[in-house]
């Protein structure tokens, strides 16, 4: 997955220098105790993190894109309770995107317009496309490509025959 080169000023963004992270100034987290960020993230402007419901942590080089919501999901067992989010390293979550997973793998493209589930467990190296739904309870398998709602698993074999005659 090759992302747009981005540059980054400081009038629109807060550098935090002991974690080298680039905070927008117009971006909202409720319940910051429990939001726990790493090193190199980037948070875009518009993004809500929902600490207030659960614990949110995020590992190194993450990138939340415009207007993204990210929330812990309900819990199965308990109706009011909220299991915590982990997002692995290297990930991208696009615009106006919803994220309610339980676990985002390393190296993991989410697209703008998505919505993942509650307790949703998506492996590493996973690209999900623009506007896809990934239902509640689903677990995506390492090293896929899902699109669609709800999210299934692209025919690679298909997409291999499609790249190479057309390219």
């Amino acid at each position: 997955m090759e992302l747009p080169l981005r540059s980054y000023t400081l009038s629109d963004f807060k550098l935090v220098p002991n974690g080298n992270l680039k905070l927008s100034k117009k971006f909202y987290a409720k319940g910051t105790a429990n939001v726990k960020l790493n090193s190199l993230n980037v948070i875009e402007e518009g993004v809500q993190l929902r600490g207030d419901l659960g614990l949110i942590s995020m590992a190194q080089s993450t990138i939340i894109d415009k207007e993204a919501l990210i929330r812990p999901g309900l819990s199965a067992s308990s109706p009011l309770s909220y299991k915590h989010v982990k997002i692995g390293a290297n990930c991208y979550i696009g615009k106006k995107s919803i994220i309610s997973a339980l676990t985002v793998g390393n190296n993991t493209y989410i697209g703008h317009n998505c919505i993942i589930g509650d307790r949703a467990e998506i492996g590493s190296c996973v690209k999900i496309l623009d506007g896809s739904y990934v239902p509640p309870d689903s677990k995506l398998v390492d090293n896929g490509i899902y699109s669609g709602v709800p999210g299934k698993i692209m025919n690679l074999k298909f997409l291999s025959f499609f790249f190479l005659y057309f390219n």
